[in-house]
């Protein structure tokens, strides 16, 4: 374009921060440039992506992939809902094979609060949540969290650890908590052949406070690789306190693995009126 000596009718800044994610002081700083010399952008788009073929069902063209957003320390969402079909990308066995592909129904990688929110469609990745991907204690200045009030699921799955409001905790230096409230799911399997799968109705893999929910499902798993699924929680590896659920869950499965009606693996659990 430049070449061409095209001339845009809005001015368009390039601001380069030098930091990852939002780490560092590179992004206060242009936002402080901007400040200083009386810039008012109308939008900011982040990280722009990448031109990718044959990676959005229907679509046989290539898409360059515009972001609005990456990580955020925190995140609200209230009367909001996913119909569609999340799907990570990602590769990491070929691009940064340290590095685990996330995705979210409506939030990837971060600390969030979800009130009165449905999870439907279908979201799939290495780990997948009906509404949050993975809360993660190092994008937050305080201790990781992740709340869910008056939250539904009914989707399907697919992944190696699967939830159907949040997938899972990565935990890092601080204490990272999950609560949950009044939340229901009905969920759907989708069997991976390579890999051992972990679902739990309402968290993948996590610990917290859970009450007054309800987990429904019937699944048939076709893998060859092992199933460990509950209907709450598919894994829990620290403290765990549930009161008031019921679930309603069934699986045939003959690859083998843990099968439980509110916990599949935990330790520490507290179960009251349930």
């Amino acid at each position: 374009l430049i070449a061409e000596g095209f001339t845009p009718e809005r001015d368009i800044y390039f601001a380069f921060s030098g930091g990852e994610e939002v780490n560092g002081e590179g992004a206060i700083r242009i936002v402080d440039y901007f400040e200083e010399n009386g810039i008012d952008p109308s939008f900011v788009l982040d990280e722009g992506g990448a031109v990718v073929e044959n990676v959005f069902p229907g679509v046989s063209l290539p898409c360059g992939l515009i972001g609005i957003a990456d990580y955020d320390n925190c995140m609200t969402f209230t009367d909001c809902a996913n119909y569609g079909t999340i799907t990570s990308t990602y590769q990491p066995e070929t691009v940064r094979p340290y590095i685990h592909s996330v995705a979210g129904g409506l939030f990837g990688i971060g600390n969030g609060t979800f009130e009165n929110c449905v999870a439907a469609g279908t979201v799939s990745g290495e780990v997948a949540g009906g509404l949050h991907g993975e809360t993660y204690e190092h994008y937050s200045s305080n201790d990781g969290v992740a709340e869910f009030s008056d939250c539904r699921a009914n989707l399907t799955l697919g992944g190696k650890t699967m939830g159907g409001l949040l997938g899972s905790i990565e935990e890092d230096d601080g204490e990272t908590f999950v609560t949950i409230s009044n939340c229901s799911s009905a969920l759907k399997l989708i069997s991976n052949e390579e890999a051992e799968q972990t679902l739990g109705g309402l968290i993948g893999n996590g610990y917290g406070e859970i009450s007054q929910c309800r987990a429904e499902y019937s699944i048939t798993h076709t893998g060859e690789q092992k199933l460990h699924a509950a209907g709450l929680v598919g894994k829990a590896e620290e403290e765990l306190s549930i009161w008031d659920c019921e679930t309603d869950v069934s699986l045939a499965n003959t690859s083998g693995g843990t099968f439980a009606g509110m916990v599949g693996i935990g330790k520490d659990l507290t179960f009251n009126n349930c």
